[in-house]
């Protein structure tokens, strides 16, 4: 802030923001408000393939068609796809037609309402709690996801 400039010049300073991350996978039911969440330290291939494990093993007994959005690392070279999932790709920009994009944007505008965060770990606190009340409560995931068009349109595509 100490810094001499010309009148009306705003002054240029270095700044070293402090960058972290973490990532939350998953999907959801829309028909009963069911989903699976995992946080995981990377979006990648590699994580990708563990949470598609994580799923396999979760839902062992069905047969579970997972919709993506086309990111490269749903579609890798080494991605091993297990036999009780199957993964069917949005067209390019369409996020809306993905039910959990819904999901997603509720989770981010209950979080943006508490204040700053000092610490990441405070974020991933936060984040869980919100996931915990969508595990207790399946109606607020169904509510959001349960759209008319993405439901009719499954039924005629997989029955």
């Amino acid at each position: 802030r100490k810094r001499i400039t010309s009148l009306g010049v705003q002054p240029i300073a270095k700044v070293d923001y402090k960058r972290e991350y973490f990532y939350v996978y998953g999907i959801v039911a829309p028909q009963t408000g069911e989903s699976f969440f995992l946080e995981l330290p990377g979006l990648n291939g590699e994580n990708f393939q563990y949470f598609l494990k994580a799923c396999s093993k979760e839902y062992a007994d069905s047969f579970n068609v997972l919709i993506g959005d086309n990111g490269s690392f749903h579609k890798g070279a080494k991605l091993k796809v297990p036999k009780n999932i199957y993964l069917e790709f949005l067209p390019p920009y369409s996020p809306e037609l993905n039910p959990i994009e819904r999901v997603w944007r509720d989770l981010k505008d209950r979080i943006s309402r508490k204040e700053v965060f000092e610490e990441l770990s405070q974020v991933s606190d936060e984040v869980c709690e919100v996931i915990r009340e969508y595990y207790r409560n399946f109606s607020r995931i169904k509510s959001l996801t349960s759209y008319s068009y993405f439901l009719n349109s499954v039924a005629l595509i997989y029955v």
